[in-house]
């Protein structure tokens, strides 16, 4: 088993326009995710999770409480910016970092993912409504 931060690289991009579904309420995302939330209430550039050492991100999603118009999620790996993207309505298509999440009435679906960092991991939000983010992530 390799050990992260000695063999495995950092995450060098991670693809914007990434979306998961969650028909409830934002609650059901921490919930389901067994993540920690956080309420944002800002259209500026906000830290929501600010990681010194060597990981990975298990789960990161963004969504807004009601209607958006603009919503934008930054990640930063080793001092790199390896996400920038940006969305219009996040109510019910969350912005997924890491991970997916696909919750309706009929069940759900989740998973979590490795993206991995050696020294760093920095993850900085913004959206025109009320909105959380959500989050899971491991060190070493």
């Amino acid at each position: 088993m390799a050990v992260i931060g000695s063999s495995e690289k950092a995450t060098t991009f991670i693809k914007p326009g990434k979306r998961g579904y969650n028909q409830y309420a934002p609650a059901y995302v921490r919930d389901i995710s067994g993540g920690i939330q956080l309420a944002y209430n800002s259209s500026s550039l906000a830290t929501v999770l600010d990681v010194t050492g060597s990981g990975y991100l298990a789960f990161s999603a963004f969504q807004a409480a009601v209607g958006s118009t603009s919503a934008t999620a930054k990640v930063t790996i080793d001092g790199v910016l390896v996400l920038n993207d940006s969305a219009g309505n996040i109510a019910l298509n969350i912005m997924l970092q890491a991970g997916s999440l696909w919750y309706t009435g009929d069940g759900a679906a989740f998973s979590r993912e490795r993206v991995i960092f050696n020294t760093s991991l920095l993850v900085q939000v913004s959206c025109d409504s009320n909105s959380l983010y959500t989050y899971d992530y491991y060190l070493n």
